[in-house]
C-alpha cells in the first residue's frame, strides 16, 4: 500500500505547528531547521498565510546565518510573492541571497 505522505502530515498538521510552536520558544535554531523542512508541504497544501507567520516570527528571532536561515527567507519571499506582496517578496528574496552570498564577501573581503 502506497503511503501518501502529505496527508499523513496534513493528518498531524496541528500537532506539527504545536511542536514548532514549542521549538520556537525553546530552540529557535531546530525551530527553523523544521520550518525550513516544511515549505515543501506549505507550498503543496497551499498553507500559505500559515507560513508566512511561522516564518515571519522565526525571521525576526536573530540567529547566526545558515543554510536553514536562508532557506526561510527564500521560502518567506515566495509566500510573499503567491499573496502577490511583491515588497515583501523582494525583500526576502534579497535577503536570502545576501546570506548566501555573505560567506563569499568574507573571502574576498
Amino acid at each position: 500500500r502506497r503511503v501518501d505522505w502529505l496527508d499523513v502530515l496534513e493528518d498531524d498538521h496541528e500537532n506539527l505547528l504545536a511542536a514548532l510552536e514549542e521549538l520556537i520558544r525553546t530552540d529557535p535554531v531546530s525551530a527553523s531547521h523544521m520550518a525550513a523542512a516544511m515549505g515543501p508541504f506549505w507550498q503543496i497544501r497551499i498553507h500559505w498565510v500559515e507560513a508566512r507567520g511561522y516564518l515571519t516570527t522565526l525571521l525576526a528571532v536573530p540567529l547566526p546565518p545558515s543554510a536553514d536561515r536562508i532557506e526561510l527567507h527564500l521560502l518567506a519571499g515566495r509566500f510573499a510573492r503567491y499573496h502577490g506582496d511583491s515588497a515583501a517578496a523582494r525583500q526576502r528574496l534579497e535577503s536570502g541571497v545576501a546570506l548566501e552570498n555573505e560567506p563569499m564577501q568574507e573571502l574576498f573581503s
